[in-house]
């Protein structure tokens, strides 16, 4: 109000913005002269400290100089008898991938206003780095580490009473599917698995009639889950109808994230 030479009236009133609480005015510059464009024309201001803006009209202002916004046009339309115009509004681009910095002036400033504020820490997690045993649980964990062992051994569990047979339809012909396509990345992760899976003894070359596609499932980690489509297969197999146990009176539960797939 100094530099523009505006004469204040003192006032004993208090304005409250959206944003921050009620101030007391310093007071109101009486028939300060307003030039918007072509348009001309006298108000009363109240002057009051404000940090986000540097003046705000009032509905008293709109109204009398008939201002009407016109988003579609980026303008604002003064339809006074007197001057009317088209004030082009120019809007701010912000750039939304960089993160704004205040200063620490800056944030007391917001937090004295009551500005919605939040405290966020940064830390680095590590994949490497160990998560937290439960002190019951660490024993029994040592004792049996043998069950999970970083690398699974490079041959085949002893044989065992019962061989597992997959029993096909009367008069069923072999399923031999054709593979699917396979981009060059996959086609390389693909051998890496086979060449695992070989070395281990979990398969072996084989010349018989039967065929079954392979793709690849994106996990959690970023590495990539071999699936066998044995949808044909199961077309032409003999289901078993056994019932399966009722839960309703088992008292141990287990849950198994088996190292890779099921054929372990």
């Amino acid at each position: 109000s100094r530099r523009l030479g505006l004469t204040l009236l003192r006032r004993e009133l208090r304005m409250k913005a959206v944003n921050s609480e009620a101030k007391p005015i310093h007071g109101v510059a009486r028939d300060a002269v307003v030039k918007i464009e072509s348009s001309l024309g006298r108000t009363n201001f109240s002057v009051v400290p404000m940090d986000d803006f540097q003046m705000i009209l009032g509905m008293e202002l709109l109204s009398t100089a008939k201002m009407v916004p016109m988003p579609h046009l980026h303008s604002i339309s003064i339809m006074d008898e007197k001057s009317p115009c088209m004030v082009p509004v120019t809007s701010i681009k912000r750039d939304k991938g960089k993160a704004a910095m205040i200063s620490a002036l800056q944030l007391n400033k917001g937090l004295k206003h009551g500005e919605e504020t939040y405290l966020v820490t940064i830390r680095e997690v590590t994949n490497d780095s160990p998560g937290l045993v439960p002190e019951a649980l660490a024993p029994v964990l040592a004792k049996f580490a043998g069950i999970m062992p970083a690398e699974l051994p490079r041959r085949l569990p002893p044989r065992r009473e019962v061989d597992h047979a997959i029993e096909l339809l009367p008069g069923a012909k072999s399923p031999a599917m054709a593979p699917y396509r396979m981009a060059p990345v996959e086609l390389r992760e693909l051998r890496r698995q086979l060449d695992e899976m070989l070395s281990g003894g979990i398969i072996r070359p084989s010349k018989a009639p039967f065929g079954a596609p392979v793709l690849f499932q994106a996990k959690h980690d970023g590495s990539k889950r071999l699936c066998v489509d044995y949808r044909a297969l199961n077309k032409v197999t003999v289901k078993n109808k056994y019932p399966l146990h009722q839960l309703g009176e088992a008292q141990v539960f287990s849950k198994l994230d088996l190292r890779s797939g099921y054929w372990q």
